[in-house]
């Protein structure tokens, strides 16, 4: 059975995280209006981004990096990709790519879904699971909002979540259903599930007439929450 207090608990986890993102993009948005920032703007005009990133992840222990990614031409030719990661101890590290698309490994975040549909759509999203081979090389989701100046989109703020952090998070609520349970996206894809019924990553499929649906009220992002009953299933 689905508790009011199980949707409300995974509701205000995905909402908080977001919030946050959103706190971390209008703040690097303050630093960049305060000194008087107009594109095109140069990578040191970045330098609010590391201490945003560094909060937000040292409030957000789940997520494995965090950070901006600007489009091109507003940040040189190439944009740029602010985005900072967990090392050793409580420290980060900058997260190395390549933009230059003559050159061997390019990072060409402009095709890529996490990027392209919140610039696009200017709504909040979430990407995955997926295995990010260009970047952490770990089975993760990414979770992005709208990085704007002066009301523009110029990019995106987010943050990477590693599947087995996800699942260590929220797999106790989804537990506490007496039932196969899943937390699906809006594409259909599984992000956790609390039995070998509904494997991460997977498609949810067909359903039986038996089974039940939520959606989870977060940016309408699609997020639901389905039970099969475990004997129908």
């Amino acid at each position: 059975m689905i508790t009011t207090e199980i949707v409300e608990g995974l509701t205000a986890w995905f909402t908080d995280v977001y919030s946050d993102l959103d706190e971390l993009a209008r703040g690097v948005e303050r630093t960049l209006q305060g000194a008087g920032g107009r594109p095109p703007l140069a990578t040191q005009d970045f330098l609010a981004v590391k201490p945003a990133a560094e909060a937000f992840l040292g409030k957000h222990r789940v997520c494995e990096g965090a950070g901006v990614v600007i489009q091109p031409g507003i940040v040189g030719v190439e944009g740029a990709v602010e985005w900072w990661v967990r090392a050793t101890g409580n420290t980060t590290s900058r997260l190395l790519v390549t933009l230059n698309p003559q050159t061997a490994g390019f990072y060409d975040f402009e095709s890529l879904e996490w990027f392209r549909n919140v610039v696009d759509t200017g709504r909040p999203t979430l990407t995955g699971p997926y295995v990010d081979y260009l970047g952490m090389d770990k089975y993760i989701i990414t979770v992005t909002v709208p990085f704007r100046l002066d009301g523009n989109i110029i990019g995106a703020a987010g943050c990477d979540i590693e599947i087995r952090s996800l699942e260590s998070a929220l797999m106790a609520l989804l537990r506490r259903i007496d039932a196969d349970a899943a937390l699906v996206t809006n594409t259909g894809r599984i992000l956790l599930g609390n039995s070998g019924k509904f494997l991460v990553g997977n498609r949810v499929g067909e359903l039986p007439a038996t089974a039940h649906a939520i959606d989870l009220p977060v940016h309408e992002l699609g997020l639901r929450l389905v039970t099969v009953p475990r004997e129908t299933f």
